[in-house]
């Protein structure tokens, strides 16, 4: 575009007599405004239209910006997880179930496992860490093959431009890039690309707790963490020298991703030692993670080579590298960061949620994708942005996701009995604008021990971040006790969860405070099963006063949210006693009232007559038959 210069425009208005004193303040205006506009990015509709709002702002004040790039080819991933989770999961789901005949009879009976049968265990869990573990990652190589052609195109056309990538994900086709704000509409005009957006980086989430949540009961029962292994995804890293971050054969214990710098702050060492510190004594007491014994840390750092920014894209990269890229793999996502406040759910409520009530952030809808392809869950911080027990909607991104557990914080958990654990005024507080239930747990929101970077211990708290490793160790506990599936294991840690506020989900300790107690009493009732669309399905089971039934079932990537019910019935008198019928929700709950105790039918519907069958995850206190017929018409 040819630029006129200023002067030769005002000397020839003057010549003409078209230039008064007014006419000269407008005409500078309009100048300044011309050469801004050969200066900085224009762009044309189509661009625009894939381009964010907060793209081209930067794009006006930054000559670089960091943005997130979505390819039009999206993977298949439900497709893709389906074919091959066919193949896996019924030798996966046999494994995990002779594991549970083979423990059961010495756990009901309170014993220790004999040497023999816990190394008999030991191959089995060993077998199903094998066969979990090649299920992932090829699910993981055929996303990366589907994606390589138009990644690389992409790729391409941002270095030619004078960019950079630094993370690529396979999950959902997503490019993490550095370019030139003057390549930003020429990025856009890609056939290849759907969306460009910020990519920005998300904030910490800031006298026994293991005690308070009752993981000595797996313990005393032979079960650490076992063979199974967290993923702690960090900014600031986790130090792997730590003397008590170490394997039961005193090797190291944690694997770094490749590149990565070492560690910067102590965030992720202290959120480490809160799942796997081994035994340290203190004062006269010992203090352990809550899965002190697991095989493995992976220390899943987004900020990749030392690159002085990091945002979204690293993040999932690094999630993807947890479970397709390394040795052995993550059995759970510890994610103890929560989105900036200014760009949590508060703000953005109404856009966040565009009147629909299963749309969620990036982030969650990202997390909803990855939980449901590689049978992993996402342990996901509440984050801080609450002031007090009166705040409602201060939930931060990815905290909306439907398939995460999504925890909140006590204030006290490490220094106080859990009878005086009360809740951290910062927690996020639900529901998500749209009105779904989250969080889902509480846990304790500080400790008095941890590691910490240099070898060092020390306290840790208060805020969500420690809250999220109680949960990652509950999981390494329960995939110990031979659990595997995502949906049980939510399902489980649910319905044994505390009741602490207003009966059933409330906004401050969503389902509960978590209880290890309760949940090893329930552990052996958990069902996996299927529902076709328009169908019912019927149990029958004995529940007494105030005892819960919880039903778990995902989110799908590209599809409307399942609509599940269900309904709880007096097996003798047929009478109506419970409900959970939330059209928004993945989670439903049912209550028997105060003062029953005999038995009970329990109705699940598939309210999409035309909807696909699903798969869902039960968790009821006692043991339930399912009915092949309907017992009665309601």
């Amino acid at each position: 575009m040819t630029v006129v210069p200023y002067d030769y425009i005002l000397t020839y208005l003057r010549s003409v007599n078209m230039f008064t004193q007014n006419a000269r303040q407008v005409f500078r205006s309009v100048f300044v405004a011309l050469l801004i506009g050969c200066i900085c990015p224009t762009w044309s509709t189509a661009e625009e239209n894939k381009v964010d709002a907060g793209v081209r702002t930067a794009a006006q004040t930054q000559s670089t910006v960091s943005v997130a790039i979505y390819l039009e080819d999206e993977p298949p991933s439900k497709q893709i997880s389906e074919e091959v989770k066919a193949r896996f999961q019924p030798n996966i789901k046999a494994k995990a179930t002779e594991i549970r005949n083979r423990i059961r009879p010495f756990r009901r009976q309170r014993q220790a496992l004999p040497t023999n049968v816990k190394a008999e265990v030991g191959r089995m869990h060993q077998s199903l860490d094998t066969q979990t573990r090649q299920m992932r990652q090829e699910i993981g190589q055929r996303l990366k093959n589907r994606v390589s052609v138009s990644q690389q195109r992409v790729r391409t056309e941002i270095e030619q431009a004078g960019g950079t990538v630094y993370a690529q994900v396979a999950l959902g086709n997503l490019i993490g890039a550095r370019i030139p704000a003057t390549a930003v509409n020429q990025i856009a005009a890609l056939d290849d690309v759907r969306r460009i957006g910020l990519d920005t980086a998300p904030v910490p989430a800031l006298e026994y707790s293991a005690q308070i949540i009752y993981a000595p009961r797996f313990w005393d029962a032979g079960y650490d963490g076992g063979r199974y292994d967290v993923a702690i995804l960090e900014e600031a890293g986790v130090e792997d020298e730590h003397r008590y971050l170490r394997s039961k054969s005193a090797g190291k214990l944690i694997e770094r991703k490749p590149n990565d710098p070492e560690p910067t702050g102590d965030h992720g060492t202290q959120v480490a030692g809160v799942v796997a510190m081994t035994a340290y004594t203190h004062a006269a007491k010992e203090y352990k993670g809550i899965a002190y014994g697991l095989d493995k840390i992976l220390d899943a750092t987004w900020k990749w080579q030392s690159r002085e920014e990091d945002g979204a894209i690293d993040i999932k990269a690094t999630m993807e590298w947890a479970v397709t890229d390394v040795s052995d793999d993550a059995e759970v996502i510890n994610f103890s960061y929560h989105g900036l406040s200014s760009e949590n759910l508060v703000g953005s409520a109404i856009v966040m949620d565009r009147g629909d009530p299963d749309y969620s952030s990036d982030y969650g809808e990202w997390f909803d994708n990855y939980i449901d392809t590689h049978d992993v869950l996402i342990i996901q911080a509440a984050g801080n942005q609450s002031t007090s027990s009166n705040d409602s909607y201060t939930l931060t991104w990815g905290s909306d996701s439907h398939n995460a557990i999504v925890v909140g914080a006590t204030a006290t958990g490490g220094y106080a009995p859990r009878a005086q654990n009360p809740m951290y005024d910062g927690s996020g507080r639900g529901p998500t604008p749209a009105g779904r239930k989250k969080p889902d747990l509480v846990a304790p929101g500080s400790v008095k021990i941890s590691t910490e970077r240099g070898g060092g211990f020390g306290s840790f708290g208060t805020g969500t971040s420690v809250a999220v490793p109680h949960i990652s160790g509950a999981i390494l506990l329960l995939w110990d006790h031979g659990l595997w599936h995502p949906m049980l294991q939510k399902a489980l840690l649910i319905n044994s969860a505390e009741d602490r506020g207003p009966d059933g989900w409330d906004k401050e300790w969503g389902w509960g405070y978590i209880d290890l107690y309760a949940a090893l009493e329930q552990y052996d009732y958990t069902k996996i099963g299927s529902i076709d669309g328009g169908a019912e399905k019927w149990y029958k089971g004995t529940m007494s006063g105030c005892q819960t039934a919880t039903l778990v079932w995902h989110k799908h990537p590209g599809k409307r949210l399942s609509n599940l019910d269900m309904y709880l019935y007096d097996a003798g008198t047929e009478g109506f006693i419970g409900v959970s019928t939330s059209p928004r929700d993945n989670v439903e709950q049912v209550k028997v009232p105060s003062g029953h105790n005999r038995a009970v039918y329990l109705r699940i519907v598939h309210r999409d007559s035309n909807g696909e069958t699903e798969t869902f995850g039960l968790a009821v206190p006692s043991e339930f038959e399912s009915l092949t017929q309907q017992p009665f018409t309601p």
